[in-house]
């Protein structure tokens, strides 16, 4: 009985965590889509800043509001800043008043104050099998582009009749078409075939487009991207920044290569 207890009381409390968590993602990015929509002439490589700094002030808010719980400030007067500020804590039981001696009553009571608690720690593990599950499988695909690397053949760029490249370039039978990997040590990889199908030009340019994604960090934001996805993968409004921010990723993008 209390082992069960136990994961009733952790879950029923780790659902208050991801409801304050996610009312507070929720009233975060509602304000920063509002400001992109009223300031909307703004540039894409801003709007693409803003959603960025967004989705990472959202990430860091359970830290943030521990922070804050821990500081000698006043707490907010009013109920509703007050959820937005902290982590609010669910009662699990109930306890009865002294006064209370017939069993009709205790029987009548005891399924209110119980129930709730289980559909709440349900719902809390339900989310994290689903978070566990988003990030099991985004962890075998980073695993199948570390096998993509370790299976790829160096090349210089003598060889593929290019300028200098401050990454490593590497040729693949496994990819139709140029990609970035790694996060520390970031490598190009190249089709094995990018010599039959490209002149010496179209190769340059394809090198310098994924240079440009180094430059901008976005194999970083990616993942990071897909990390905050992965925990809020029920949330409306979280999906709609993520994919905002590709979007604005890619126009900004496509605008640098026309300038250039």
């Amino acid at each position: 009985m209390n082992a069960w207890t136990n994961f009733v009381t952790a879950g029923s409390k780790g659902f208050a965590w991801v409801m304050a968590w996610s009312w507070q993602a929720l009233l975060l990015l509602g304000a920063v889509w509002l400001g992109l929509k009223i300031w909307r002439r703004q540039p894409p490589a801003l709007r693409h800043q803003v959603w960025l700094a967004a989705l990472m002030a959202v990430a860091l808010l359970p830290m943030m509001a521990a922070a804050v719980e821990k500081l000698p400030l006043p707490q907010p007067q009013n109920r509703a800043l007050n959820f937005v500020a902290t982590i609010p804590q669910p009662l699990v039981t109930v306890e009865l008043p002294p006064t209370t001696s017939t069993t009709v009553s205790v029987a009548t009571i005891a399924p209110a104050s119980n129930g709730l608690p289980v559909f709440w720690a349900a719902i809390f593990w339900l989310w994290s099998a689903g978070v566990l599950f988003l990030l099991v499988r985004l962890w075998r695909q980073q695993m199948r582009i570390w096998r993509l690397r370790a299976e790829a053949s160096p090349v210089s760029v003598a060889e593929l009749g290019c300028e200098d490249s401050p990454v490593e370039l590497a040729l693949s039978s496994k990819i139709s078409s140029p990609i970035l990997v790694g996060l520390w040590q970031p490598m190009i990889l190249l089709p094995a075939d990018i010599a039959d199908w490209t002149i010496a030009d179209e190769r340059k340019a394809m090198i310098g487009h994924e240079l440009a994604h180094l430059a901008r960090r976005d194999h970083l934001t990616n993942l990071f991207q897909n990390l905050i996805g992965a925990v809020f993968f029920f949330h409306p409004v979280v999906r709609i920044a993520c994919r905002q921010l590709q979007i604005d990723r890619a126009t900004y993008g496509d605008l640098a290569r026309q300038v250039k």
